[in-house]
């Protein structure tokens, strides 16, 4: 018997298919509509990478998918106001809730994350960031802190781009800009619903243990699953390991009714920093 009671698995592998469950509308929707939780739309973006305009790497493979320009997130940030949409932090929501947050800034907020850890993220990433005035979380591996990029070797963006945030550098980017919060992915960058049950909860247990002793300061006892691999099975463990959320990459808009362990994000990709194929994209998952 594995676990807290539970024996099977089925494991969900994140798409970019459209969603099936009907869109919550927004209707009559307005800021001081603190309760109509089903007028609201609240949004998670993640992206992995931020690279400079002048990269020199090819447009193609993973730098097209895994990453976005400085300018290309600039361009999402800006796009994203234009579109109704307010850039909120997820240590607001945290700390307000879905109906606190709504009731503060009205029917469509966004949050940015980030995957994995990169130094990137810092180095080029957060001079945007800090230019456009919108928070982040940075959802970071606990063996690999200091290290390279060792799940992805083959990528040309893990030679120019691989480097991951140490400590210190942790440390550092929280004093530097206070709006940055980090969150972990857990102990390794494992397919969790692939290890045993034993050994899943220990690395969950353990990666939030190991930063809530290091960045309490910064850090939410938040999970985003690693490769977006998750499934049922692992929600009591998340729970009993001291998470309070857990976010996948099933591409849709944060409804009332999901589970806090299977909370759903947009992956962005570089091409999405193109108006036109945001647009599209937003319409397809049900955010527009």
């Amino acid at each position: 018997m594995a676990p807290f009671g539970l024996s099977t698995k089925k494991t969900v592998r994140p798409t970019e298919t459209a969603p099936t469950k009907r869109r919550i509308p927004i209707v009559n929707a307005h800021p001081g509509c603190a309760h109509c939780l089903y007028n609201t739309i609240m949004l998670i973006l993640t992206a992995h990478h931020v690279i400079p305009d002048n990269h020199g790497l090819s447009n193609e493979g993973d730098t097209k998918w895994l990453s976005l320009t400085q300018g290309g997130l600039r361009n999402l940030i800006r796009l994203m106001r234009r579109l109704g949409y307010t850039w909120v932090s997820l240590q607001e929501l945290y700390q307000l809730g879905r109906a606190g947050l709504a009731d503060k800034y009205g029917p469509r907020c966004v949050a940015m994350t980030f995957d994995d850890g990169f130094k990137d993220n810092w180095t080029y990433g957060d001079p945007v960031l800090q230019d456009e005035g919108c928070a982040a979380t940075i959802f970071l591996v606990a063996d690999h802190l200091g290290k390279q990029n060792t799940w992805d070797k083959t990528s040309p963006l893990t030679a120019a781009y691989g480097d991951i945030l140490s400590e210190d550098d942790v440390h550092a980017w929280a004093q530097q800009n206070p709006s940055i919060r980090f969150g972990s992915h857990a102990w390794s960058h494992d397919d969790l619903p692939a290890l045993d049950p034993t050994t899943c909860f220990t690395h969950l247990q353990q990666a939030n243990t190991f930063f809530t002793q290091r960045f309490s300061p910064y850090y939410l006892p938040v999970l985003a699953y690693p490769y977006g691999y998750f499934s049922p099975v692992l929600y009591p463990m998340l729970y009993h390991a001291g998470y309070h959320w857990g976010f996948t990459t099933k591409p849709r808009v944060w409804g009332a009714d999901d589970s806090p362990y299977a909370i759903p994000r947009i992956t962005i990709f570089q091409r999405d920093a193109n108006p036109i194929r945001l647009l599209l994209k937003l319409r397809k998952f049900g955010a527009l």
